[in-house]
């Protein structure tokens, strides 16, 4: 089995692909939102039964902007499942940088490494200025889902905490299922 095939089987595997939808689902919300309250701030974090926000919303908001993204997204509005903000972005980001030092400051001294920072250094600013692209085709082809078959939203709620030295933070969470 060649590895684009292996890759196939496991993005269309169950879990995978509802994380997928359901990681898209979660951008095209996250999307909704920002255009009713350009200042949010939030995170989010998706399962295979549904998905995550944290972050101070009213219930009824998230409630009334998953319902639309998922619209929307049925609508083929399919570019709300990629967010620049997604910690996908960041990821494919300290991945490559990573690669990158390994790679340039592998099997040397000290002294030899030293005459390596200034081209590593090169290379990881490049990687800066291109991850974010890396990182929204890494989204398209491997960690979202715009297209969302039959998923459904089976339950929207708030739930809040309190935490020590940081105060009362609310985590908007929505259960999916597929019809």
């Amino acid at each position: 089995m060649r590895i684009l095939d292996l890759a196939n089987v496991i993005l269309r595997w169950g879990p995978v692909r509802a994380t997928r939808r359901n990681h898209a689902l979660e951008h095209a919300t996250v999307h909704v939102l920002q255009e009713r309250y350009p200042e949010l701030r939030v995170s989010g974090y998706s399962t295979p039964q549904g998905f995550a926000l944290i972050g101070n919303l009213p219930e009824q908001a998230t409630e009334q902007a998953v319902h639309e993204a998922l619209k929307r997204l049925r609508e083929g509005q399919h570019q709300l499942a990629l967010h620049p903000q997604c910690g996908t972005n960041l990821a494919v980001q300290v991945l490559l940088c990573t690669l990158i030092g390994l790679l340039g400051f592998s099997g040397v001294g000290w002294r030899r490494a030293l005459n390596r920072v200034n081209p590593v250094s090169m290379l990881v600013l490049l990687t800066t200025l291109f991850a974010p692209i890396l990182g929204m085709y890494t989204q398209k082809h491997l960690t979202t889902n715009g297209d969302v078959g039959s998923l459904e939203v089976h339950s929207a709620f708030q739930q809040k905490w309190k935490l020590p030295l940081v105060g009362t933070i609310a985590i908007q969470i929505v259960r999916t299922k597929y019809g």
